[in-house]
């Protein structure tokens, strides 16, 4: 059955926190938290943003399609963030596909994916429930996180000067300074706006916030921490956190060795090419039982994009400058069309033109969408059998698109 689909206003929010509760929440005595987050001064969803499916008159399904900036190899990218997907819970998984019938949330995501268009989105991103799903809608991988567990008796030590405790009144600009810089050397990350900033710090008087102030007035590193304090043992956890060089990375958990007596562990989030434990005074992760301290990461992955703009995207990277050549890649996308596309790489740059029958490379574009964020290696593709190849030579020479900082973003939504 079809959903009748309602792209809303704020005199409708009432209706969105009441359908966002019946998906999300185990309790009907929390309305008043879905709209709070709806009304307050730092709501990132604005009018039109927010979506609510309809039957037989009743609200059974909600999403909302935010409008940000994602950076990829040094581009700025106009990006869809898809957030709050979801189905009241009486109202799952009623399709059937037998019959030619879809489900809600199947039907919200083709006009999540027709909004992202509309308004000139180049990439679409979600941090999915289960990436199974989105993979329908030809969401792909596009990050890859390592959380850390590691006692702060093996982390660096050094002097912990110019940190100090966040000042609101001073330091929201440093901060907002500090990521822009980060997310520009970064790799799909989401540029933090001061509205962004806003909704997060809102948060930030349920912990504290450390800021590194550099001499010249600029800041090298901030983090948001709270606490997990137990009989047994206390844990600084690290929720958010800014770094603009590795130099400063290593300031930053020197700072959180100096809180030893306090803490014996922490845990923090980092980009999964980044190896934490050659920082640390104990550099192995046991492949045995030992009895010495030693870190612990946990390997995951959160974000995923689907490419809505192949020639925006591909031509707006920079990539290195010593390659050069040209391939042709045939994507097949979720709704049962095939794009075609020739691609010609010199100088760092690519130029994107219409592609030929017979391409190079063939692949998903689920599998696409990770090759592009740089998640996933043409080669690894080709040697697990996730592209079908027919000229060996593209494989390397789309192996230019992972080069550089693995994806991740500082950002959630």
């Amino acid at each position: 059955m079809a959903s009748q689909l309602q792209w809303i206003e704020p005199e409708d929010y009432p209706r969105l926190a009441s359908v966002r509760l019946r998906c999300y929440s185990p309790a009907t005595d929390r309305m008043q938290k879905y709209i709070d987050e709806l009304n307050g001064p730092n709501s990132l969803v604005k009018p039109g943003d927010a979506v609510i499916a309809r039957r037989d008159g009743v609200d059974v399904g909600t999403a909302t399609s935010l409008q940000l900036s994602m950076w990829m190899r040094g581009a700025r990218l106009a990006c869809q963030g898809v957030a709050y997907v979801g189905t009241i819970k009486t109202h799952r998984r009623l399709g059937s596909a037998s019959e030619g019938e879809t489900g809600v949330a199947t039907q919200i995501m083709h006009a999540i994916l027709a909004r992202g268009r509309e308004r000139g989105c180049a990439v679409s991103a979600l941090m999915p429930f289960r990436a199974s799903f989105y993979e329908h809608f030809g969401y792909g991988n596009a990050e890859r996180l390592t959380a850390w567990t590691v006692p702060l008796s093996i982390l660096p030590r050094s002097r912990a000067d110019h940190f100090r405790f966040f000042d609101p009144d001073r330091d929201h600009d440093l901060i907002l300074d500090l990521r822009s810089r980060e997310v520009r050397a970064g790799q799909c990350d989401v540029e933090t706006t001061q509205a962004m900033l806003a909704n997060w710090s809102s948060a930030w008087s349920g912990g504290m916030v450390f800021i590194d102030h550099a001499p010249g007035g600029s800041a090298r590193s901030y983090a948001f921490v709270t606490e997990d304090r137990k009989p047994e043992a206390a844990t600084l956890q690290v929720q958010e956190w800014g770094c603009e060089s590795p130099d400063a990375l290593g300031r930053m958990l020197a700072f959180f060795s100096s809180l030893r007596d306090q803490y014996s562990s922490m845990t923090i989030t980092l980009p999964g090419d980044l190896p934490l434990n050659r920082l640390l005074r104990e550099t192995q992760v046991p492949h045995r039982q030992v009895d010495h301290p030693f870190a612990l990461p946990r390997p995951f992955t959160r974000m995923q994009i689907r490419i809505l703009d192949h020639r925006t995207v591909l031509e707006s990277m920079q990539l290195p400058g010593h390659v050069r050549g040209k391939c042709s890649v045939a994507i097949g996308e979720c709704e049962g069309t095939v794009t075609r596309l020739s691609l010609a790489i010199e100088g760092g740059r690519i130029s994107v033109s219409p592609g030929p029958a017979d391409c190079d490379i063939e692949c998903s574009d689920v599998v696409w969408a990770s090759l592009v964020s740089g998640d996933l290696a043409a080669s690894l593709a080709h040697r697990f059998d996730r592209i079908r190849v027919h000229t060996p030579e593209a494989v390397a020479l789309l192996e230019c698109l992972s080069a550089g900082p693995a994806p991740f973003c500082q950002e959630y939504f």
